[in-house]
C-alpha cells in the first residue's frame, strides 16, 4: 500500500468511528511441538526456521536464557578455573529446551513477533521494536488484561478491577493515561489494533465497544453468549468477536456496520484468535475450527506459533521444540562407596546421585536389591574409580579426555544422565578418546568397555 492510499484509509477510518484491531487471544496452556527433538540440534541460538519474524529483542532474551541454562557439547570439555577441580561435579541431561521468559505473570498478549507480559506486582515487560521495554501500573496495581497489536506504539492494560484502562506509549515510556469508560462497565476481553489506532473491549454483558485508545468508546454490537475473544484482521480491517457457542460477528470499521454474523460449528469453544481473514476458535480439548470471515465457510486451521509461547502456573514459557543439554552443578566432591557381600554375590554402590544400587559380582551388571540383608557387607578399596574385590577389578567411572593437568571423568546413571567432573593429575597429558562423546558404562567389570554416546544425535539409552 503506497503512502497516499495509506493516508486515505487512515482519514476514512478516523472519520468513521474510533475502532480497533487486536492481537490474537492467547492460549493459556498450549502444548509443546510434536516433532521428536534431536539431541544436539541447534544448541544455543533459537533456529530462525522456527521463528522467522521474531523481534530481535525477544530473540536476544531467549538466547540469553538458553546460554544461562543449557550448554553445547563442546562446553562440557572446557576445563574449569584452576584450583576448582575436584570440588564439584555436573549432572548433564538432555531436555527439551523450554526457558521461562517471565514469572509471577498475571496477563500476557502477543507471540514471537512481539510479546507483552504483565506481572502480579504491576510491572509490564514488552519485547518489540519500540524503545520502551518496561513499564509499571500506577500504584503497582495488577494487570488483568493486556491489549496490544504487534506494530502498535500503544499498549492498553486493564487492571484487576476490570473497570479501569491504562494506555502506555511504547515510544516514550511516559506515564500512562486512563481514558474515560462508560459508567459501571466491567471488561472481560480487550484488543488493540496492529497500528494502535483503535481499542476494542467486551463487557460482562456481552457488549462490544470500540474507539480510539484514549476514547471515547461506542457500543457497536453485542454477543448473545459468553464472550471468548475479540480481535482484528490486518490493517484495521474488521473487528471480530465470538462467544463460547461459536456465534461470531465481524464489524466493518469503515462503514460502522455488522458485515458478518456467523455460527461456527464444533463448539463449545474456550478461546480464539484471528489469522488473516479467518477466525480460529479452539475447543477445550485443543481442536481448532477455522472459519473464513469474508466468504463464510470452513478453511484450514492456522497452526500459528502460539504453542511457542504460553502461560502455565504463572510463568511464561518459550518452547524451542529441540532437545539441549541441561547442566546442573553439585557443590560437593564426587565420591563413591562400594561394598561387597560374598553370601549374596552382590556389589552395593552408593552412587553420585545419593541413591544405592546393586550389581552382580559375577557379571558386573545391575541387579535387584536383596530381599533380606546380609551381615557380611565389606567396603572395597579403590583408586581412580577402580575397586578390588576378591581379585577382581570393578570400575565405576571412565576417563573422557585430559587437558594439561586436568582430566575429565564421567559416570552414566540410567534415567539420570551423565555425571562429569574434572580431576587434577600429577603428570601433564593431552588426549580425547572420543570427541563429542561420553561413555555409557553398563557393567562395573573393569575389563568391560563402555559404549560411547554421540552428543549430537539420538536419545539416551
Amino acid at each position: 500500500m503506497n503512502t497516499s492510499v495509506s493516508s486515505l484509509v487512515l482519514s476514512l477510518l478516523l472519520g468513521a468511528l474510533a475502532l480497533p484491531w487486536a492481537s490474537p487471544a492467547q492460549a493459556q496452556d498450549a502444548p509443546t511441538p510434536g516433532r521428536k527433538p534431536v539431541v544436539g540440534e541447534f544448541y544455543v541460538q533459537p533456529p530462525d526456521t522456527l521463528a522467522p519474524r521474531m523481534v530481535q529483542s525477544l530473540k536476544e532474551h531467549i538466547d540469553h536464557l538458553l546460554r544461562k541454562v543449557y550448554v553445547k557439547p563442546e562446553d562440557l570439555y572446557r576445563p574449569p578455573l584452576e584450583g576448582t577441580e575436584g570440588f564439584t561435579y555436573d549432572q548433564v541431561t538432555p531436555q527439551e529446551a523450554v526457558p521461562v521468559l517471565a514469572g509471577n505473570v498475571a496477563a500476557m498478549t502477543g507471540e514471537i513477533e512481539g510479546l507483552a507480559v504483565g506481572q502480579a506486582n504491576g510491572d509490564i515487560f514488552v519485547w518489540s521494536g519500540f524503545a520502551c521495554r518496561q513499564m509499571a501500573m500506577p500504584g503497582g496495581r495488577q494487570p488483568a488484561i493486556l491489549a496490544w497489536g504487534h506494530g502498535s506504539p500503544l499498549l492498553a492494560a486493564v487492571d484487576a478491577t476490570r473497570r479501569t484502562i491504562q494506555v502506555f506509549d511504547l515510544r516514550t515510556c511516559g506515564p500512562p493515561r486512563a481514558p474515560a469508560l462508560p459508567a459501571g462497565i466491567q471488561i472481560i476481553q480487550a484488543a488493540m489494533s496492529d497500528q494502535g489506532f483503535w481499542l476494542a473491549f467486551i463487557d460482562a454483558d456481552g457488549g462490544l465497544w470500540a474507539g480510539p485508545p484514549l476514547g471515547p468508546f461506542t457500543r457497536v454490537e453485542g454477543l448473545p453468549g459468553a464472550p471468548i475473544m475479540v480481535g482484528f484482521t490486518a490493517l484495521q480491517g474488521l473487528l471480530v468477536a465470538a462467544d463460547a457457542s461459536g456465534q461470531t460477528l465481524g464489524f466493518a470499521l469503515m462503514n460502522r456496520q455488522v458485515l458478518r454474523r456467523m455460527e461456527v460449528p464444533g463448539g463449545p469453544f474456550t478461546q480464539g484468535f484471528v489469522s488473516g481473514q479467518a477466525v480460529n476458535l479452539v475447543t477445550g480439548s485443543g481442536s481448532t475450527v477455522a472459519w473464513n470471515l469474508l466468504q463464510p465457510g470452513p478453511v484450514q486451521a492456522t497452526q500459528q506459533e502460539q504453542g511457542r509461547i504460553f502461560i502455565r502456573d504463572g510463568k511464561v514459557f518459550y518452547t524451542t521444540g529441540l532437545t539441549r543439554w541441561l547442566k546442573t552443578t553439585r557443590m560437593r566432591r564426587p565420591e563413591f562407596l562400594l561394598s561387597h557381600s560374598a553370601s549374596l554375590g552382590l556389589l552395593r554402590l552408593r552412587d553420585l546421585d545419593g541413591e544405592t544400587r546393586y550389581f552382580s559380582v559375577h557379571t558386573g551388571e545391575p541387579a535387584q536389591a536383596p530381599v533380606q540383608d546380609s551381615p557380611d557387607w565389606a567396603l572395597a578399596t579403590g583408586k581412580a574409580g577402580v575397586f578390588q574385590v576378591n581379585g577382581q577389578e570393578f570400575k565405576v567411572y571412565d576417563p573422557v579426555c585430559q587437558v594439561g593437568y586436568l582430566r575429565l571423568l564421567c559416570r552414566y546413571i540410567p534415567k539420570k544422565g551423565f555425571f562429569i567432573w574434572w580431576q587434577g593429575m600429577e603428570s601433564q597429558n593431552s588426549f580425547n578418546i572420543r570427541p563429542m562423546h561420553l561413555p555409557v558404562r553398563t557393567s562395573l567389570k573393569a575389563d568391560s568397555e563402555p559404549a560411547w554416546k554421540d552428543l549430537y544425535s539420538g536419545d539416551l539409552p
